[in-house]
């Protein structure tokens, strides 16, 4: 049990890994990986934008991680 979610975790880590570091903080804050589940508001109050620009950023990393589980499965 233990060692799926070690591996688990790893393979999400994996692609997390391909967003730049803030993108990667906004989708685990969002998601609440590692931590609780935050707001667009919360997290954009954490970075000093509005939410607005924090759900851009989280759609735009959803797409990135989209494409590169796509790539992976071909």
């Amino acid at each position: 049990e233990k060692q799926k979610k070690s591996k688990k975790d790893s393979e999400v880590e994996q692609v997390l890994s391909k967003l730049g570091p803030r993108a990667h903080d906004i989708i685990c804050m969002f998601f609440g990986i590692k931590c609780r589940a935050l707001t667009l508001e919360e997290i954009g109050e954490k970075f000093g934008v509005t939410s607005e620009r924090i759900r851009q950023i989280k759609e735009k990393s959803l797409t990135i991680i989209k494409d590169d589980v796509k790539r992976l499965l071909k």
